[in-house]
């Protein structure tokens, strides 16, 4: 597998900026991961802080026992959360651009490694009989 399409998995599957460790680009995978870390963070904390956790563990509550139909208008009615506050808005977006441009920019730097080290000679037996007879 090229290290372009590696580096791309890893960064889309595992977490951004993994695929730049991979490529051996250690100061834009740490900085990927820095930033993304940080935002998850932010956006783990304000889930945590308005008590949405608690909110939802009850309306499941209710609607498991029956006291509230299984209906998604009742119960976005019933939760009332209020739209997301700006900062989170924000963060998410943020955090969506950080996975993108690692999955992007990690498969671009395998493409030049890629380049630089130019296809493997082909070893197999097949083509070492055909070698050593045109010789």
């Amino acid at each position: 597998m090229k290290k372009s399409v590696k580096a791309a998995l890893w960064s889309a599957f595992a977490y951004p900026g993994i695929g730049h460790l991979v490529l051996r680009s250690n100061a834009r995978g740490w900085a990927l991961i820095a930033a993304f870390t940080g935002l998850l963070w932010y956006l783990i904390d304000d889930i945590f802080s308005r008590g949405l956790v608690d909110k939802v563990d009850g309306m499941l509550y209710k609607v498991l026992s029956g006291e509230v139909p299984a209906d998604s208008a009742t119960i976005e009615r019933m939760l009332d959360l209020g739209p997301d506050p700006i900062g989170v808005q924000i963060a998410s977006w943020a955090a969506l651009a950080c996975w993108i441009a690692g999955v992007v920019d990690s498969y671009l730097i395998g493409q030049k490694q890629d380049r630089e080290t130019g296809p493997k000679p082909d070893m197999s037996p097949q083509t070492r009989s055909k070698q050593s007879k045109t010789e």
